[in-house]
């Protein structure tokens, strides 16, 4: 990081990690049998300065929180997401929608992958949340932000979350990245 590095650039790196990661993914699953087929979600953040710099791939989520509330930074590449878009879904009948783990993009499952870019400004003391659906399907927008702003201790919030997730039948991959600036 340079002081004064231009959204452009920001965005340029984010695309570029995405890019290897793809590679990474789709090379590893084309070479090992085993693999065929796989593909995974990405959701990545770059902070620089009073600024937040997110990309993602798939369901995966990114989040900002503060004392003032809960944010959903990005946007999800589900069928879900699609269907509540276009008003076809309600957010309370997307929780239970048979096809909601289906998603319409993803690392790996092609040679190339197209992420989506957000930027967000920052203030000292909020939190970025980066999570899988492993956790956003167990919690809500509202527990998220209560553990997170006002849990009692930062450096224990992920393991809390991720074990509140577990407790209510979550599988094994739950992943939760925090970010206090």
């Amino acid at each position: 990081y340079r002081p004064g590095m231009s959204q452009d650039k920001a965005d340029y790196l984010l695309r570029t990690a995405v890019s290897i990661a793809n590679t990474a993914v789709y090379e590893n699953a084309q070479l090992n049998a085993d693999m065929k087929g796989m593909g995974t979600t990405l959701v990545a953040v770059l902070v620089l300065g009073k600024r937040a710099y997110f990309a993602n791939v798939g369901d995966s989520r990114g989040y900002l929180m503060n004392r003032q509330g809960i944010q959903r930074v990005t946007l999800d590449h589900s069928l879900v997401e699609l269907m509540g878009q276009r008003g076809e879904l309600s957010s309370e009948q997307a929780k239970s929608y048979p096809g909601k783990n289906f998603i319409t993009r993803a690392i790996g499952t092609e040679q190339s992958v197209e992420c989506d870019l957000y930027t967000s400004p920052l203030r000292q003391g909020d939190c970025i949340l980066l999570c899988s659906d492993g956790l956003t399907n167990h919690l809500a927008d509202q527990e998220l932000l209560f553990e997170v702003i006002h849990g009692v201790n930062k450096q224990d919030c992920c393991q809390r979350l991720m074990g509140i997730a577990k407790d209510r039948g979550a599988p094994d991959n739950v992943t939760v990245v925090l970010v206090v600036c």
